[in-house]
């Protein structure tokens, strides 16, 4: 492993530095992409749509769009393109220049076949017209089984980069990761790291080994990495630097991506990734907690500055002499900063406490990472005035209140469905939800202050602390125990809660365990909840009613 790792840092220092262009020999990405063709894997996801609008708008001499999309849910991929084509990103196109629409070109296959499902007509087709590659496709569940992690996010790497070297004009191939696949590191440059095993090791593992077995050994495997999303996507990563061979390739690594900035419309949105669901839920009443940590920096990147880097980066690779692998950062943190605070008062709500709907996310929402962008920043130091206003990738000078507004109305618009006119029914609606659970609360913490206590600990060689110190929070100490299959066995003194715990140092889902203790583990338990539960029901009702009622 320490050859491997000098190896790796040779290439590291070879790899990865972003070189000018002759700017009397400038050719603008406009210009650059007239009567080229292209091929996107992804083409259907979140980037990937904002991608092919994007080429088709701002590049109108491309030539061919080529999609790889397989059948899904019974639909086949003709149908998929032609639902794709049709969702409001692409109104603009479709209301000035609808012929361009025609460019794009479904392929069928699916990443996670040999030789990606393609039949060897289109395998040709691609290899003899096809100069860029925009590799986005990937499972992006954070809580997905490590065996199909490892097809989609290395496998299907390895089979592109496959394609890629039959390819006979080859310029440009784009491979979009994550900023997070270094998140075990509090530091993160644009290099690639030496990863924990070697790639070909895992897909060995991943295509022997029994998934029951697989799944009792991925936390081993992970290892400080929260999910098999961030530790497939650094294997694949190591895998692009040792098979890619003399290719031109580029590495983008995007942060949290929201919706877009500007193009083509203000704040859309067509998926609950990241913090949207949370948010979404939280904006509609369902969801009343999340875990953060305030102080953090939250570091969103829009979707069109993906796409735009993206773009920008294969015009780079391709107008240069320096053909060498290069990764560029894609993030918003370094030159307009917003931490998880001011972005949830951006919202409108401020949130303390854990819920299970942020479980996912909580890896993310309560660290903060430095990463480095100097080649992004090289990247547009090359472009002259106009490309950088046409392929906007500087976010030194926008406004996050603004964007925040536009993202809070893009999601209701595009993912809810609900006009800017219901505004004022909906804040109505928001204010009797916020009152009703206030109620439930009140009528929960006067049940729990009846004196209850809990029964002591059956085992003390169970006990695994002690939790929300007197001397931390407004909780009275409570402990609780754990056996090894994590079933809570039973909780010691204290059962009157005073407060929300807040402690800094507790993990939050203890927290809640903590809390929770005198609603179903303490003497009186049953009465207690019986009262509960009947007023609950009673509230419940009338939440029914009234949400109804002002529909």
């Amino acid at each position: 492993m320490d050859s491997e790792r000098n190896e790796i840092e040779q290439h590291e220092v070879k790899h990865f530095s972003a070189s000018g262009s002759n700017l009397n020999d400038y050719v603008s990405i406009p210009q650059f992409y007239t009567d080229r063709s292209v091929f996107i894997t992804g083409g259907t996801g979140f980037v990937g749509k904002v991608l092919v609008e994007k080429l088709l708008r701002s590049c109108p001499g491309i030539k061919n769009i080529y999609l790889l999309i397989r059948p899904k849910r019974g639909q086949e991929a003709k149908a998929r393109l032609n639902d794709l084509m049709n969702v409001p990103l692409f109104d603009t196109l479709r209301r000035e220049r609808p012929n361009d629409l025609n460019k794009v070109i479904p392929i069928y296959g699916d990443i996670t076949l040999e030789k990606l499902g393609i039949s060897e007509n289109d395998q040709a087709l691609l290899c003899r017209t096809v100069s860029i590659v925009f590799h986005s496709a990937a499972t992006v569940k954070f809580d997905e089984k490590l065996k199909l992690s490892v097809a989609i996010n290395m496998l299907g790497t390895k089979r592109l980069v496959e394609l890629c070297h039959r390819m006979m004009s080859l310029d440009a191939l784009v491979h979009v990761s994550t900023a997070y696949c270094n998140c075990d590191r509090t530091e993160v440059s644009e290099v690639i790291y030496a990863p924990p095993y070697n790639p070909n090791d895992i897909i060995s593992l991943v295509e022997w080994l029994p998934e029951n077995m697989l799944d009792d050994l991925t936390p081993s495997l992970i290892g400080k990495r929260p999910n098999t999303y961030t530790f497939t996507k650094a294997l694949a990563e190591h895998m692009l630097l040792n098979e890619a061979g003399n290719l031109p390739v580029a590495i983008v690594r995007p942060s949290i991506v929201l919706s877009s900035l500007n193009e083509p419309l203000p704040g859309w949105v067509d998926n609950y990734n990241g913090p949207t669901l949370n948010v979404v839920l939280q904006g509609t009443g369902l969801v009343k907690f999340v875990l953060l940590d305030k102080s953090k920096r939250a570091d969103f990147i829009p979707v069109d500055v993906v796409a735009n880097l993206m773009i920008v980066s294969a015009w780079k690779l391709a107008t240069t002499s320096n053909k060498n692998l290069i990764v560029y950062n894609c993030i918003g943190g370094n030159e307009n900063p917003i931490d998880w605070g001011n972005f949830l008062k951006l919202y409108g709500k401020i949130l303390t406490k854990y819920n299970d709907a942020m479980n996912e996310c909580r890896f993310f929402s309560t660290r903060q990472w430095s990463f480095q962008n100097g080649n992004v920043k090289e990247l547009i130091n090359s472009m002259n005035s106009d490309d950088q206003k046409r392929f906007n990738i500087n976010l030194c000078k926008f406004s996050w209140d603004k964007y925040i507004e536009n993202y809070v109305l893009g999601f209701r618009t595009y993912l809810l469905k609900q006009s800017i006119e219901s505004l004022p029914q909906s804040r109505q609606k928001t204010r009797m939800l916020f009152w009703i659970n206030i109620a439930v609360l009140c009528c929960y913490l006067c049940e729990g202050a009846n004196g209850t206590t809990c029964a002591e600990p059956s085992d003390a060689s169970d006990l695994t602390g002690i939790l929300c110190p007197t001397n931390q929070t407004e909780l009275e100490c409570v402990t609780f125990s754990y056996r090894l299959d994590k079933t809570r066995v039973n909780t010691a003194r204290g059962c009157s809660p005073k407060g929300f715990c807040n402690a800094p140092d507790i993990p939050f889902f203890e927290i809640t365990s903590c809390y929770s203790c005198s609603e179903d583990l303490c003497n009186n338990a049953i009465q207690q909840n019986a009262n509960v539960f009947t007023i609950s029901l009673f509230i419940l009702s009338l939440t029914l009613f009234f949400t109804k009622f002002f529909q």
